[in-house]
C-alpha cells in the first residue's frame, strides 16, 4: 500500500524546477493549494484534474500539516 509520503515526489525530469509534484506527473503541491486557497472544492478539482484522486488531495494536506506543525 502507498504511503503519503510516496505519492510525493521530488523529479527535476518531471518537473523541472525540483518542485514536489503528485507521483511525477507535473502537478505540483504549489498548484494544489492554488486551487485550494480560493475555495475550489474537492468535487470541482476532481473534475477539471481526471487523473486526480481523492485520496491524494485529503493526503497531501495532511502531510502539508505534518510538514508545519
Amino acid at each position: 500500500m502507498e504511503t503519503r509520503l510516496e505519492r510525493i515526489t521530488i523529479n527535476p525530469a518531471a518537473c523541472n524546477n525540483g518542485r514536489p509534484t503528485i507521483r511525477n506527473m507535473r502537478f505540483t503541491l504549489a498548484q494544489l493549494l492554488q486551487l485550494l486557497a480560493p475555495g475550489m472544492t474537492e468535487a470541482e478539482i476532481l473534475r477539471r484534474l481526471c487523473n486526480f484522486w481523492s485520496c491524494f488531495i485529503g493526503g497531501i494536506l495532511r502531510m502539508i500539516f505534518d510538514l508545519i506543525r
